[in-house]
């Protein structure tokens, strides 16, 4: 996988790369915080790439009104994000509505 990213960077900054925009990632992570230091405003706490995702294309990815929605969810503990046996990611949502 390494390889194949190298091949495709557009511009090397060190610590991460940009890349042309052709290859879906699914990521893991253990949460998402508020962060000063990425343009996006956010950070993923332990992030780990679990699978290339060939059955999406670029125009299908998550927005950041989708990490906006996750981050608000996730801090008032109404959801839970599990990795499987097999690597399959999903949310789960907590019992209770979060106002207790």
């Amino acid at each position: 996988m390494t390889e194949y990213f190298q091949s495709v960077t557009l511009t090397d900054h060190g610590r991460y790369r940009t890349v042309v925009p052709e290859v879906v990632v699914e990521i893991a992570f253990d949460r998402i915080m508020r962060s000063a230091r990425h343009r996006s405003g956010f950070a993923m706490r332990f992030p780990r790439i679990v699978r290339i995702r060939e059955d999406k294309t670029p125009a299908e990815i998550d927005t950041m009104a989708t990490v906006e929605a996750l981050f608000g969810e996730q801090a008032t503990g109404r959801i839970l994000l599990a990795t499987g046996a097999r690597g399959e990611t999903e949310r789960i949502a907590a019992v209770g509505s979060g106002d207790d």
